[in-house]
């Protein structure tokens, strides 16, 4: 488990905990920083659901004494038969513009990374995308992460895309005679 409060020694008067439910809008504010402009009445059941999940973590990076939200990171952990253990996988990580290169970017990474290790992970993941200036200028590599030679395939189901799709309306099939 995370602590409550960890100061962050790199940047200038911030600190860090996990996010709370009346944190959720500035996770909204946080992620349009990221550029996905989520709506309020479309967040707001997932962050609350999330909130209650034992295997996801929001930690916030909080100016201090002001008490703004300045960043943060989100991480989920789940067990992988593959790799014999549990993998962490961060999911989000943004730090508002202004308060960027003052090592909080890094700093919730550390904390994810640190979470990682009390949950007995065996890896941590990021997927981020090839045109994020982050990426671009090797936050992750800097960060102690290795590039993966692996991709990413998606169908978004909130678009267009899925509506060709053959097993759109394919009803689950729980044995192999079903699907005959």
């Amino acid at each position: 488990m995370i602590p409550q409060i960890i100061g962050l020694p790199h940047a200038t008067s911030s600190l860090f905990r996990e996010a709370r439910l009346e944190d959720l809008d500035a996770v909204g504010d946080l992620l349009k920083a990221l550029g996905y402009n989520v709506p309020r009445d479309r967040l707001e059941p997932v962050y609350s659901r999330l909130m209650k999940d034992p295997t996801y973590r929001c930690i916030l990076a909080v100016s201090h004494p002001e008490g703004r939200a300045i960043g943060m990171i989100t991480v989920r952990r789940l067990p992988c038969l593959r790799l014999a253990g549990e993998q962490v996988s961060i999911e989000e990580l943004v730090v508002r513009p202004e308060w960027r290169g003052r090592g909080v970017g890094r700093a919730l990474t550390a904390q994810a990374v640190a979470y990682a290790v009390s949950c007995r992970a065996v890896r941590v993941e990021v997927l981020t995308s090839e045109d994020r200036e982050s990426t671009q200028r090797g936050f992750y590599e800097k960060a102690g992460f290795r590039r993966a030679r692996s991709r990413v395939y998606r169908v978004d189901l909130t678009t267009q895309q899925a509506s060709g799709l053959a097993f759109q309306h394919t009803a689950f099939h729980t044995t192999v005679e079903d699907l005959s």
